[in-house]
């Protein structure tokens, strides 16, 4: 099954973990625009003309947190596949985001593949919804 070409924005205030998430999803061919922290990530969203299709967004961020963002993001009814890329995540806060109906909750570190797949698995259900 060959996954169509998403847009993905990926909001991490670790500048060499934006770069390795950019680097793996464009190999992938994806467009990928970075953003470090989660206001920043909130405004880009506002103010794009094409709509993001797929959110890859840490936690624990400056200015908005993930959570913050993500429920910014489901309270203004955004259409958009949100996966939490984080390290050292309570229960609690996973439960939360997925109350909040995120795609995956991702561990860091990470390996390409499990990105790889949580962006494959979000790109068939945004097929599926279409």
């Amino acid at each position: 099954m060959t996954v169509p070409r998403r847009r993905i924005l990926c909001a991490d205030d670790n500048f060499t973990v934006r770069k390795l998430v950019a680097s793996i999803l464009q190999k992938e061919n994806h467009t990928v625009e970075c953003a470090d922290n989660g206001e920043h990530a909130l405004q880009l969203i506002a103010e794009s003309k094409v709509p993001y299709e797929i959110l890859i967004t840490d936690h624990q961020m400056p200015k908005l947190t993930g959570l913050q963002l993500v429920t910014a993001l489901k309270i203004s009814a955004t259409q958009l596949a949100i996966i939490v890329l984080s390290g050292n995540l309570k229960s609690v806060e996973i439960v939360q985001y997925q109350k909040l109906g995120v795609s995956k909750v991702l561990e860091k570190p990470f390996v390409p593949k499990n990105i790889i797949d949580a962006v494959t698995n979000a790109s068939i259900l945004l097929t599926k919804s279409s």
